[in-house]
């Protein structure tokens, strides 16, 4: 049932987990596309990390983008948030979260977020924007922009009256 390559890879992989004190189950999971055997499995073992090795065929942003695509396709929503590690050579690791997540934002993104907050709230009736507020205008306004409707400062207005929470 298994090639001689799946039984070196299963070997490698208990003896690092041995090596790391680190529990492992082993399956093998037969399918047509991998990312949705490996989505549908993770999903029903409700697991909170999915790590593979580097393909030799895609880089390992390709593997996150195909294996993230197939988790959009599962029938349902996962309850947890999980997390896909490529290990590669000399143990480089790379981390990429699969369905909704907060993103990675750079220093340059903060310093922007912190320059149109200091804008918005010089006005006085935003003094009370926060800098998660200035994210919220402005994923609503790109949100409305892909449907192609748009209008600024009324979004302000709309966040400090959403659900009944008036800023003064």
């Amino acid at each position: 049932m298994f090639t001689v390559y799946e039984q070196t890879l299963f070997t490698q992989v208990v003896a690092r987990a041995e090596k790391h004190g680190k529990p492992v189950e082993l399956i093998v999971v037969p399918a047509g596309n991998i990312f949705d055997a490996v989505a549908n499995t993770a999903l029903r073992l409700d697991s909170a990390e999915i790590v593979a090795g580097p393909s030799v065929k895609m880089s390992p942003q390709e593997q996150a983008r195909l294996l993230a695509l197939a988790w959009e396709r599962l029938p349902e929503q996962p309850r947890r948030q999980v997390c896909f590690r490529i290990i590669g050579p000399a143990d480089r690791e790379q981390t990429f979260y699969l369905g909704a997540h907060a993103p990675s934002l750079t220093q340059e993104d903060m310093n922007l977020i912190h320059k149109i907050w200091t804008e918005a709230s010089k006005v006085p009736s935003r003094h009370r924007v926060q800098h998660r507020d200035v994210v919220r205008v402005a994923l609503d306004r790109l949100d409305r922009d892909l449907r192609g409707r748009s209008d600024a400062m009324l979004d302000f207005h709309k966040l400090e009256h959403r659900d009944g929470r008036k800023k003064d």
